[in-house]
């Protein structure tokens, strides 16, 4: 069971993306959001079985956890780490990004 966790580029690339955004407006809400989104990587290389597996969106063996209100964070349970694979928003083609092995 792993208890520990790894960020992809796509994953970084998405939390800065996201910081970004929401930093235009409000850097402090950001900041939040981002120490939210580590927190639950945490969490997660805990107690993977938390997140579920989608099989109407990807045949891949990753897991999907909801930060709410608004992001997706896609994750793949290895026996010695968690991979942290992206970090998506509700607006975005799910469907079509997973399909696309989810790469940016």
């Amino acid at each position: 069971m792993p208890n520990s966790y790894v960020v992809t580029d796509a994953a970084e690339e998405d939390i800065f993306d996201i910081f970004s955004f929401i930093a235009e407006s409000d850097a402090t809400a950001a900041k939040t959001v981002v120490k939210k989104l580590y927190e639950s990587f945490e969490r997660l290389s805990h107690y993977p079985a938390m997140g579920r597996t989608r099989p109407d969106l990807t045949n891949k063996k990753v897991r999907f956890w909801v930060l709410r209100p608004r992001f997706l964070i896609v994750y793949r349970v290895e026996s010695y780490r968690l991979t942290i694979v992206r970090i998506l928003t509700t607006d975005q083609n799910i469907p079509k990004i997973g399909r696309q092995g989810w790469r940016r």
